[in-house]
């Protein structure tokens, strides 16, 4: 409570008993709007008293109120008073005889003004509030206004001049926390400060937001929304999923504690929708939720029909297909799919192609596998090459055993025999050059005339004769 202490300035006759029985002073403390409080310090001596009477000169002449001398509580209450109003206020003894009123003592002192109207406390962020208010329809004394939040350390005041908007932020408080705020009207230059009853409202700050939303086909008619707590999930409650793009929304509330995920059902096929997840406190009114949290995916497409195999080989396979029946848009190739799995090969291996939905015989070869083995095939709709939806067919087919390839051979044959014979005609013909003998011409040509030192042969002598002659 607010106390105003007020020096007393004695009045009235000059005479030793007047003087003696005037009261000390008094403390006038406001009460309400409309009244005050006047408690009065009594005389050291106070013989021949019988009640103090409080005047408020300026209302009438007569006293509003009366204290009986005595052991309890010297003070009485003054109503019927304006509010944010300064008041002259008058103390007297009233004695047993003549002249009965002592000399008065005199002060000021105010009535509380009128509390604000129509306080409000929105949340701004994780760490902040916005205080709004507005001015009682009697502003009278009013000049300024104070604002204080419990529990901070050191405790917040926003002071806010009359006359500018009238409203305050709050910052630096804890995710999802509760917070009382108190709005005052205080009026000018009082000591100590005079203020109306303070308005109290609560409020909560936001919660964190979720983390790691995503949008996951489920269905070609339904998507699962997924999402993380965040990493100080304090005062959060439950969480709000939120998925546009369908007439009408489609929505689902997820206490905390439970599974962070969220079935929506009902969609079109091959389709975008957003999904927004918040955050929020229970049981505020109106309530109080994180910012949202985005995220899109698509509906799986429909299933294309009727896959068959066409041309087989040891390395590929040729598969076909008809379109889905029911809504094809958003449909833009088709995926057609050859898996080994088994426990020869460490991993699953795939080997895959790829057909524009704009074709009008839907088909394509699966190329890269490998001969004499078993490959399950399967065909879906692909909204994107990363995008498609569920497999089907599902049909096993084995490629054909690698035939010989004779190319090889032929050639490796060829240049065999391409060695051998020149290999044979260079050793006939080194043989040959080696077994004969010259001829005589051949021989003298060979050897200089000068150099012969043996006799010639009859028979060559009389030839090289002849063929002289």
């Amino acid at each position: 409570m607010l106390i105003l202490i007020l020096q007393s300035n004695k009045l009235g006759a000059n005479t030793s008993d007047t003087v003696t029985t005037a009261p000390k002073g008094m403390i006038v403390t406001p009460i309400s709007p409309s009244s005050i409080r006047v408690r009065v310090v009594p005389p050291d001596n106070t013989t021949g008293i019988l009640r103090y009477d409080v005047f408020v000169p300026s209302l009438v002449d007569s006293a509003l109120c009366a204290v009986d001398a005595g052991s309890g509580p010297l003070e009485c209450e003054v109503g019927g008073l304006a509010a944010g109003s300064a008041y002259g206020v008058r103390v007297r003894s009233f004695l047993q005889k003549d002249p009965f009123y002592s000399d008065g003592v005199e002060g000021t002192g105010w009535t509380k003004p009128n509390a604000p109207a129509s306080v409000t406390v929105t949340p701004t962020s994780t760490t902040s509030l916005f205080v709004r208010f507005k001015t009682p329809t009697d502003a009278t004394g009013i000049s300024r206004y104070e604002v204080t939040v419990d529990r901070v350390i050191p405790k917040q005041l926003c002071t806010i001049p009359l006359g500018d908007k009238l409203e305050c932020q709050l910052k630096g408080l804890q995710p999802a926390a509760r917070y009382t705020v108190t709005v005052s009207a205080c009026v000018r230059r009082t000591n100590p400060t005079v203020c109306s009853e303070g308005v109290r409202v609560s409020g909560w700050t936001k919660p964190l937001p979720p983390l790691d939303v995503a949008v996951v086909p489920s269905s070609n008619t339904s998507v699962v929304v997924r999402f993380e707590a965040p990493t100080d999930a304090r005062g959060i409650g439950r969480y709000e999923v939120a998925v546009s793009g369908a007439e009408p929304i489609k929505s689902c509330t997820i206490p905390r504690g439970e599974k962070l995920e969220c079935r929506v059902d009902g969609l079109q096929s091959a389709s975008k929708f957003e999904g927004a997840v918040k955050s929020c406190i229970n049981d505020t009114d109106p309530a109080v939720c994180s910012e949202d949290v985005v995220a899109s995916g698509w509906t799986k497409p429909n299933a294309p029909r009727q896959m068959t195999f066409g041309s087989v080989d040891s390395a590929s396979v040729y598969v076909s297909w008809q379109k889905p029946d029911g809504k094809m848009d958003g449909i833009t190739l088709y995926k057609a799919l050859a898996r080994q799995s088994s426990r020869a090969v460490e991993r699953t291996q795939e080997h895959s192609c790829f057909a524009d939905a704009s074709l009008e015989e839907l088909g394509c070869s699966i190329s890269g596998l490998s001969p004499s083995t078993t490959y399950t095939v399967s065909v879906s709709s692909c909204i994107a090459t990363t995008l498609c939806g569920d497999e089907v067919g599902l049909m096993e087919i084995t490629t054909l055993s690698q035939p010989v390839n004779i190319v090889p051979i032929i050639v490796g044959v060829v240049v065999a025999l391409a060695v051998l014979v020149v290999v044979l005609v260079f050793v006939v013909y080194k043989r040959r050059r080696t077994n004969r003998k010259p001829t005589p011409l051949e021989y003298l040509e060979e050897t200089s005339k000068d150099e012969l030192n043996v006799e010639l042969p009859a028979d060559v002598y009389n030839s090289s004769n002849n063929n002289s002659n």
